[in-house]
């Protein structure tokens, strides 16, 4: 989570493992020192643009260090303070009970940000989505999202396959020079 309010207000309703990383202050340093305890960290910032930038931050910075990360998805407006205020342990447990991977939280941010009837917005969502889909070990979890994505984008699997392959795709036949 991201402030010392959020974790005092969980712990409060009985929801006791959790660490304020002070959003986008989060270190390298702490995220080592979190590994130590955990394999596998789950994300709850603030839903607004500051708990978002400070979301994609943090995995970039777990993901360094080969830790699993999964994002909890708060309600607009919501924070886990106000959360457990108004809900409780229930509403915070139903919150991290909700967490996506890291690929399922990028597809759904670049589908609010990208027109993606628009070959432009295409290729930018496709520029947020695709890296972290190269990082995918497993190759039918990588194979999925390659077909989820390119259904989404409505174009063809081996172009994304080729992409994310750092290739260009053939552009057809080429007749080389003599």
């Amino acid at each position: 989570v991201e402030g010392y309010l959020d974790v005092i207000s969980m712990s409060q309703v009985g929801v006791e493992l959790g660490v304020a990383s002070l959003g986008t202050s989060l270190t390298e340093e702490q995220t080592q020192l979190l590994k130590r305890y955990t394999n596998h960290a789950i994300l709850a910032y603030d839903a607004d643009r500051a708990g978002e930038s400070a979301t994609i931050k943090a995995i970039e910075l777990f993901e360094n260090i080969g830790l699993r990360v999964s994002i909890a998805p708060l309600p607009p407006g919501d924070d886990p303070d106000s959360l457990a205020q108004a809900g409780g342990a229930s509403a915070i447990e139903e919150c991290l009970a909700g967490a996506v991977e890291v690929v399922e939280f990028l597809i759904a941010r670049s589908q609010r940000r990208w027109d993606l009837n628009s070959p432009g917005g295409k290729q930018d969502f496709a520029s947020e989505v695709l890296p972290a889909i190269g990082r995918i070990a497993d190759p039918i979890r990588r194979d999925a999202y390659v077909v989820k994505v390119a259904n989404l984008l409505h174009v063809s699997e081996q172009r994304l396959a080729w992409r994310l392959q750092g290739a260009e795709a053939p552009q057809g036949r080429r007749v080389a020079k003599r």
